[in-house]
């Protein structure tokens, strides 16, 4: 079943915040950060119970070819992305203070 994808907006800062940092490195660096973050989105999208439950409230997948983190939750028809961390930041503790915010629609329906 294809789900509706939400990204909060805090997700959207982090991921707008490290395709800038990626691009200011090497240029085209942060499109092909964001054309992998997208790939991963959609298979998240689309079968989002087959990557791993860390907690009752938060599931995680891993980028392929970056590494980030992609936190989310699952409910009915529906896929918050809440985080997309560097793999080396402290994600419990930005986890465990994360508050859910209202929606803002991905544009990948």
């Amino acid at each position: 079943m294809k789900r509706r994808l939400i990204i909060v907006a805090e997700a959207r800062i982090e991921i707008a915040e490290t395709v800038q940092a990626y691009e200011a490195k090497v240029p085209g660096l942060g499109r092909r950060f964001w054309q992998e973050l997208k790939r991963c989105l959609a298979g998240v999208r689309d079968n989002p119970l087959h990557w791993r439950a860390i907690s009752p409230k938060y599931r995680r997948t891993v980028m392929r070819v970056f590494p980030y983190l992609v936190f989310y939750r699952v409910k009915d028809n529906e896929v918050r992305v809440l985080h997309v961390l560097h793999g080396a930041r402290d994600y419990e503790r930005i986890l465990a203070q994360s508050e859910d915010e209202p929606p803002c629609p991905s544009g990948n329906d």
